[in-house]
């Protein structure tokens, strides 16, 4: 088998332990989606602005990226996106560690059957 070879049958290796750590985690990450979504209704109704520009909000703070173009102007709407944000990063941070198992799970044997080849 020549490298690319290798390297595509890993790949979809990977890709598949990867959607199979992420379905067993899916109630988690769609809690986490659905309260981003109740706490954007929050925030359109506290902020008094339309709920589709509110989930445009809620999701561009939750992705860390925070263009700027719409604010929170109460203290109580500065709270929600401070929670949007939090939620964001627990999120993303729990899909980084399913993609890093992934990743332990797919190499980790080749890598452990190096280092037991250079220690002899």
């Amino acid at each position: 088998m020549n490298r690319r070879r290798i390297l595509i049958k890993e790949f979809v290796l990977f890709l598949k332990t990867y959607a199979e750590l992420t379905w067993h985690i899916f109630g988690i990450q769609l809690g986490i989606l659905l309260l981003i979504l109740i706490l954007s209704g929050l925030f359109a109704f506290i902020e008094k602005i339309a709920f589709g520009s509110s989930v445009y909000f809620a999701f561009i703070t939750a992705l860390t990226v925070g263009y700027g173009d719409i604010l929170a102007h109460t203290t109580l709407g500065r709270i929600i996106s401070v929670l949007i944000g939090y939620l964001g990063i627990t999120l993303f941070g729990i899909l980084i560690a399913v993609a890093t198992e992934a990743v332990r799970r797919t190499i980790g044997p080749d890598v452990r059957k190096v280092q037991r080849a250079r220690r002899k």
